[in-house]
C-alpha cells in the first residue's frame, strides 16, 4: 500500500506533529495469566474491549506484586491500543469507571498523553481514516501486528489547546447526533424483524388468508389435500408396476407410503388452525431424494456442488457453489436436488442455513449431506409456502432442542421430516406464498435502506473527522496560544515524568524471581535448540528473554529464520511450529 502524500495548508497556530511528541510514554503491559480468582488487581485485554467499551465487570484478574503494579496501572485519559490480532489497532480511551489498580497486558500498547493534550482529540484522531491508513502501511512482523515505535511516529495535526477543546465539543455533539440517527435505524430494523416473525406467524395460523378464504368456496380442505396426495401415489405405483411386467421384470416397485393427518389427540398440542386447515408430518407431504451411488460417477464429469458455506442466512440465498469433478469431489457430495427443493441446514439449525432452489442452473445438481433436502409433493403442495414455514420459530426452535454434539451440534434427517406443518388447499397455500413474498420484498427494500443509511452515516462521521483534523470544524481564534508554545509545555513536562520514572525505575523488580529467571530468561534459539518438540511461537515467547516485548521477539525470531538456524515447519491447521535447523 503506497503512502498518501498530503499537501494540506495548516490553520495558523497548528503544527504537524508525531504521536510520540505530545505523549510522555509509549510502552507495553504487564505479561501475566488472567484469571478468576479476585486479586483486587483488574488485568485488561484486548478481547475485553467491546463496541461500546469496557464492561470492568468482567474483566478477569491476575497475579502482580504490589511494587509492579505503579508501571502498568491505568488512570483515566490513558489511551491503550489493541497492537496484535484481528483488532490490531484499535483503540480505547481509558474514563472515570477505570477501577482502582486496573493494569493492562502485553498484548496492548498505553499512551500515556501530556496533560496538555486534550485526550479525547487524540483518541478521536484514532478513529480517523488518515490514522487507519498509517496502521496499514505499518503492520509488520510475522504476525500482522504494531510496535510501540510505529504507534509513536504516526503523524496528525495538533491545534492549539482552546481549539482542541472546541473541536473535542463539536465532535461530541455531531457524533451524538449520528448515532442517536443510527440508534433510531437499528430499532427500525429489529421491528421490521418483528414484523416478519409475526407476518409468518399469522401466515401459518390462517389469519394472512382469512378474507381471502371467505370470499373463495369450494377449496379443498387439508384432509381432501392428503386424500389426493394418497391417490396419486397410488396411480404412479400400478403404472410403474404395469411398465415393470411389460418389460419381464419380476421385482416389484416400492409400496407407496399412504398419509393422513395428525391425530386430534396429539394435535391438540398445536396451534388451533381453520377448520379446513390439518396438521401433518413434514415428511408426509415430501417426496423421495435420489442419491449419487458410487457405481454412477463419472469421475472426470463437473457438477455443481452445494454446501452450508454457499448459504446466506440473511436473505435465506443460495449465494455461491462449488465446481467439482466427481474424481476430487468431497464424500458429502451425495444428494441430487431439483429446482423448487429446499436445502436446509442440519448443523447449528438456530442459524437458519435454509434456501430454496430456485435457480434452474441448480437443476440435477449435487447438494451436501450436511442438508435435508426437503421436496414437497410440488403438484398439490407449493414449494415457496414450505420453505417460507422452515423459517418460522415455529418449526425452528424445537429442532433446536434435539441438536446433539457439542463441537458440531446437529438434527437428523428424520428430526426435520418429523416436524409437524399446517396445510390448507393448494390454492390457499398459494396466495399465502404470494403474499408472504410481497411483503418481505417491501421488508428487504427497506432493509436495504437502513443498511445503506447505517453505512453513509459512518461515511459522514469520517468526513467530520477529517474536517476538524484539517482546522475545519470550528473557528479559529487569533489569541489562542500557538501549539509551538503548547509543544514547548510538554517537552518540559516530558523531561520532568522521565526524571521520576528514573528513581521510580531503581526500586523497580519485575515480577519473577531469580530462580525464574534462571529457569525461564533464556534466548529463543537456546530454547528451540533443548526442545525435544517442535515449539509454538507463543510457548516461545513466553519462556524467552524477550517474553516482556512480544516485538522485540519476532524480530529477533525472523533473524534466526531467515539466518536458517531455526525452521518453520508446515502448518496444521492455524497452528504453526517452529524447530531448530538440522535436527535429525
Amino acid at each position: 500500500m503506497k503512502k498518501r502524500k498530503l499537501n494540506i495548508k495548516l490553520p495558523v497556530g497548528w503544527v504537524n506533529v508525531t504521536v510520540g511528541q505530545i505523549s510522555l510514554k509509549v510502552h507495553y503491559g504487564f505479561t501475566a495469566t488472567a484469571t478468576t480468582e479476585e486479586t483486587a488487581v483488574k488485568y485488561l485485554r484486548i478481547t475485553d474491549i467491546g463496541e461500546t467499551g469496557v464492561d470492568w465487570n468482567k474483566v478477569p484478574f491476575c497475579k502482580i506484586r504490589k511494587d509492579v503494579i505503579e508501571h502498568f496501572e491505568l488512570n483515566e485519559n490513558d489511551l491503550v491500543f489493541a497492537r496484535t490480532g484481528g483488532t490490531v489497532g484499535k483503540s480505547y480511551l481509558i474514563k472515570k469507571d477505570v477501577p482502582k489498580n486496573a493494569v493492562f497486558a502485553s498484548y496492548l500498547i498505553r499512551i500515556i498523553s501530556s496533560k496538555n493534550i486534550n485526550a479525547k482529540y487524540l483518541s478521536y484522531f484514532f478513529q480517523s481514516k488518515d490514522y487507519w491508513h498509517h496502521i496499514e502501511i505499518n503492520k509488520t512482523g510475522l504476525k500482522t501486528n504494531v510496535n510501540a515505535q510505529i504507534l509513536s511516529n504516526i503523524k496528525f495535526n495538533l491545534p492549539p489547546s482552546n481549539e482542541q477543546n472546541r473541536i473535542v465539543s463539536r465532535l461530541d455533539e455531531l457524533f451524538s447526533e449520528i448515532e442517536r440517527g443510527k440508534e433510531q435505524l437499528k430499532s427500525v430494523l429489529n421491528q421490521v424483524k418483528v414484523y416478519r416473525e409475526a407476518v409468518l406467524q399469522n401466515a401459518f395460523l390462517g389469519r394472512l388468508s382469512e378474507k381471502w378464504r371467505d370470499k373463495n368456496s369450494n377449496l379443498h380442505s387439508g384432509t381432501e389435500l392428503l386424500k389426493a396426495i394418497n391417490k396419486s401415489r397410488e396411480k404412479q405405483y400400478e403404472k410403474e408396476l404395469i411398465k415393470l411386467k411389460k418389460a419381464g421384470n419380476m421385482i416389484k416397485p416400492k409400496i407407496p407410503r399412504l398419509i393422513d393427518v395428525i391425530p386430534k389427540e396429539e394435535s391438540k398440542l398445536f396451534p388451533i388452525l381453520p377448520k379446513e386447515w390439518a396438521w401433518v408430518r413434514l415428511g408426509d407431504i415430501c417426496s423421495e431424494v435420489e442419491r449419487v451411488s458410487s457405481s454412477k460417477r463419472n469421475f472426470s464429469k463437473e457438477f455443481l456442488y452445494l454446501d452450508i458455506g454457499g448459504i446466506d442466512n440473511e436473505k435465506n440465498k443460495i449465494a455461491s457453489h462449488k465446481v467439482y469433478e466427481w474424481g476430487n469431489a468431497p464424500s458429502r457430495a451425495q444428494q441430487i436436488v431439483k429446482v423448487g427443493d429446499i436445502l436446509f441446514s442440519t448443523v447449528r439449525t438456530y442459524m437458519k442455513n435454509i434456501a430454496l432452489v430456485d435457480n434452474p442452473a441448480y437443476n440435477h445438481q449435487i447438494a451436501s449431506t450436511g442438508f435435508t433436502v426437503i421436496r414437497p409433493e410440488t403438484d398439490y403442495i407449493n414449494s415457496k409456502y414450505i420453505f417460507s414455514y422452515t423459517l418460522t420459530n415455529v418449526f425452528i426452535n424445537p429442532l433446536n432442542e434435539l441438536q446433539t454434539g457439542s463441537s458440531y451440534p446437529a438434527v437428523r434427517d428424520k428430526d426435520v421430516f418429523n416436524q409437524p406443518i399446517p396445510i390448507c388447499s393448494t390454492k390457499e397455500q398459494e396466495f399465502i406464498a404470494e403474499e408472504l413474498e410481497k411483503r418481505f420484498s417491501i421488508c428487504k427494500n427497506l432493509e436495504q435502506v437502513i443498511a445503506d443509511s447505517l453505512i453513509q452515516s459512518e461515511q459522514l462521521k469520517q468526513s467530520i473527522l477529517q474536517q476538524a483534523f484539517q482546522g475545519k470544524l470550528v473557528e479559529q481564534n487569533p489569541n489562542d496560544e500557538s501549539a509551538n508554545i503548547l509543544l514547548e509545555k510538554i517537552k518540559r513536562e516530558r523531561e520532568q515524568y522521565l526524571k521520576e520514572e528514573s528513581i521510580r525505575k531503581k526500586d523497580f523488580h519485575y515480577i519473577l524471581n531469580i530462580s525464574d529467571m534462571a529457569e525461564q530468561l533464556k534466548s529463543i534459539l537456546e530454547l528451540v535448540r533443548k526442545s525435544k518438540k517442535p515449539i509454538s511461537p507463543l510457548t516461545l515467547w513466553q519462556a524467552s528473554e524477550h517474553k516482556g516485548d512480544i516485538d522485540a521477539f519476532y524480530s529477533k525470531l525472523k533473524e534466526h529464520i531467515e539466518n536458517g538456524e531455526i525452521v518453520e515447519l508446515p502448518r496444521k491447521g492455524k497452528e504453526v511450529f517452529l524447530t531448530a535447523a538440522n535436527i535429525k
